[in-house]
């Protein structure tokens, strides 16, 4: 079954919101209903970036019952829109706030999903992220392949988020060439600190960094 076809009348009321204040960085479908397939094997799922809820609502329905499930966003719009469409849903939480100080504040936390497809949590903050990402958990990235809306000399930055977790011995990755772009990543140790070496490393330092790199 394809998550798209069973909700496809929220999916068009998603996209007629969404076009009627002028966004346009949906989630990709097919990237949206894999998170929904892997979100039903996790109990503590995290999405940086709730955007109007396309990738919210196919991960809302792929969890199990009782899994918690966090969706972060900084605008307050664009999470009303997200709540509205998908509803109230038990152990869902929409959490309106800048994804970074959410992540700086929630260090206590774990999580054995993550779907980063905000700036922070895979720019900026990305100690902070994989901090929270239990040993076993994965951490899923899009978007790694050119986009229209691609901020200038951007691909730099994809290239240091790669390069970063092939370097990293804590971490397994695999890298699809796919839909948007995505690695799918595994904690394969129980580290929770970032090594010096890689935080001061002259190309991909700039990711645990807490101010966004324009």
């Amino acid at each position: 079954m394809q998550y798209s076809t069973q909700l496809k009348d929220k999916i068009a009321a998603i996209y007629a919101h969404s076009q009627s204040i002028g966004f346009d960085m949906q989630c990709d479908h097919e990237v949206a209903n894999l998170c929904a397939v892997l979100a039903g094997q996790n109990q503590h799922l995290l999405e940086l970036g709730t955007g109007t809820g396309l990738s919210t609502l196919f991960i809302t329905t792929g969890k199990s019952p009782n899994a918690v499930f966090d969706t972060v966003d900084i605008s307050q719009e664009y999470s009303t829109i997200a709540q509205k469409i998908i509803g109230k849903k038990d152990n869902v939480n929409f959490i309106v706030e800048d994804a970074g100080k959410f992540l700086a504040r929630s260090q206590n936390l774990s999580y054995d999903f993550i779907f980063a497809d905000a700036w922070p949590g895979k720019y900026s903050h990305l100690d902070h992220a994989l901090r929270v990402l239990k040993q076993n958990g994965i951490y899923i990235i899009d978007d790694l392949l050119p986009q229209s809306n691609w901020p200038k000399n951007h691909q730099f930055r994809v290239d240091a988020l790669l390069h970063f977790f092939q370097d990293s011995p804590d971490f397994s990755i695999s890298y699809l060439n796919w839909a948007t772009g995505i690695a799918l990543i595994t904690k394969i140790t129980t580290a929770t600190q970032i090594a010096i070496s890689y935080k001061n490393h002259p190309e991909y330092g700039f990711l645990f960094s807490q101010i966004a790199l324009t």
